[in-house]
Order: C-alpha cells, then sequence, then structure tokens
C-alpha cells in the first residue's frame, strides 16, 4: 500500500526539548462498556522518543463504533495506531502525520491542543512545487488549478512525460500547479501537493519516507506567518 503523510506547522516555536517533556505520558482515556466488558476509550501517546532535530511517537485513538449488523446497531471498541514526527526547521516547529484526510488531522489536533498550539496545514507555493517536478524525473500526472480560464476549474494532464508536451506547457503559462506525481531522484514514484499531502507509490521503509519528505518537501513549504493573516 502506498505511505500517505500530511506535514502541519504549529502556530509558535516550540523545542524538541520541551517537545519532548510535554508529550511524554501524554493520555486522557476513560472506561466505557461494551458487552458487559469495560474498555479504555480516549488517546495516548506511546513510543515517544527523541530524534534528530525532534521528536517522534504513535498516538493510539480508541473510541466505540456504532455499526450496523442486518439492521441491528452494535458498539464496537476499535483503536488506531498513527506515527508521527515533530521536528524543527530554521526556526519552525513542523509535525509529520503518517496518515492522510480526517485521521491526520484529528492526530494533528489532538497533539497540537495538548501543546496549546494550533497546527495548520503546511503550504507549498505553485511555483515552487512546478520547480520540484520539473527539476526531478519523469512527471506522470500534474493537476493544475485553472481560475485565469473562464468555466474550468481544474485540468489533469496524465501520461509518461508529462512536462514534455505541449498542453502542459501551454497550461503552465496560464495557470497553477495543485499536485503532481513525478520520479524523484532517490527511485520513488511521490505524489505532492500545494496543501503538503505526500504520498509514495513506491515500495518504501516508513523511515525512507520520512526523510525524503524532511529533506526534499519541507524546505518548500513556505513559513505561516508569510501567509496567514
Amino acid at each position: 500500500m502506498p505511505l500517505t503523510c500530511r506535514v502541519y506547522e504549529l502556530d509558535k516555536f516550540i523545542e524538541a526539548d520541551e517537545l519532548l517533556e510535554e508529550l511524554r505520558g501524554f493520555e486522557e482515556v476513560r472506561v466505557e462498556e461494551v458487552g458487559g466488558r469495560g474498555y479504555e476509550v480516549g488517546y495516548r501517546v506511546l513510543e515517544l522518543e527523541r530524534r534528530e532535530g525532534g521528536v517522534g511517537g504513535v498516538l493510539e485513538d480508541s473510541r466505540i463504533l456504532v455499526v450496523e449488523y442486518r439492521g441491528e446497531k452494535l458498539a464496537v471498541p476499535s483503536s488506531s495506531r498513527t506515527r508521527f514526527e515533530f521536528f524543527t526547521y530554521r526556526g519552525r516547529t513542523l509535525l509529520i502525520v503518517l496518515a492522510g484526510g480526517r485521521r491526520a488531522r484529528r492526530v494533528a489536533r489532538l497533539l497540537s491542543d495538548h501543546l496549546g498550539a494550533e497546527a495548520l496545514e503546511a503550504r507549498i507555493p505553485p511555483e515552487r512545487l512546478r520547480r520540484l517536478q520539473e527539476e526531478g524525473g519523469l512527471v506522470r500526472l500534474v493537476v493544475f488549478d485553472m481560475p485565469r480560464i473562464p468555466g474550468l476549474r481544474r485540468i489533469t494532464l496524465a501520461g509518461d512525460a508529462v512536462t514534455d508536451t505541449e498542453p502542459y506547457k501551454e497550461y503552465s503559462s496560464v495557470s497553477d500547479v495543485r499536485y503532481v506525481v513525478f520520479e524523484a531522484e532517490e527511485g520513488m514514484l511521490v505524489g505532492v501537493s500545494t496543501s503538503c499531502a505526500v504520498v509514495a507509490f513506491s515500495r518504501v521503509t516508513a523511515e525512507e519516507f520520512l526523510d525524503f519528505v524532511k529533506d526534499r518537501i519541507v524546505p518548500l513549504t513556505e513559513p505561516v506567518w508569510q501567509w496567514r493573516g
């Protein structure tokens, strides 16, 4: 399965040592009964460790889900574990959550709320995203926003070498790149969006994926103070 992550930036700078202290032993759990048996629900941080330039760990999120089976609603205990890593970069505190969509947003919110901060989606300016894929290997897919062409919201180009085509050159001159899938120098097939959602379609380890995101994607992001009003 592809590996997915979202990158966030905290609205205030927090040193790695302070992050470690604040997150150590962090949990908010209670007991709920299902079928005559008590289950712990809530969330807690596990496997917390100091890493180079930051702090990594796993957030365990346990809830009671209501599912329907043959017309009957049943309460079922469920838990998920999501890896995360905070790290500092040029006076900023960033958070990588190895998940996508709602789960990534929930993990980011739970962790940042505990730290007394707000986690905002990191942003990559379209021109930097375009430069990343043009300097890399073959581009397999490009999604353009089309604000300057009436009647069109987005255009997607897909193929074996998209940037070598005339349509790519045409649309590049009148629109912004929103999402690209390209072959990185590291040999990965990667998808990256301007909202800093990253997907590795190649078979790589979580460590390799994290290193790629920190080394190649984070430097493209714009500090939150530059775009937040």
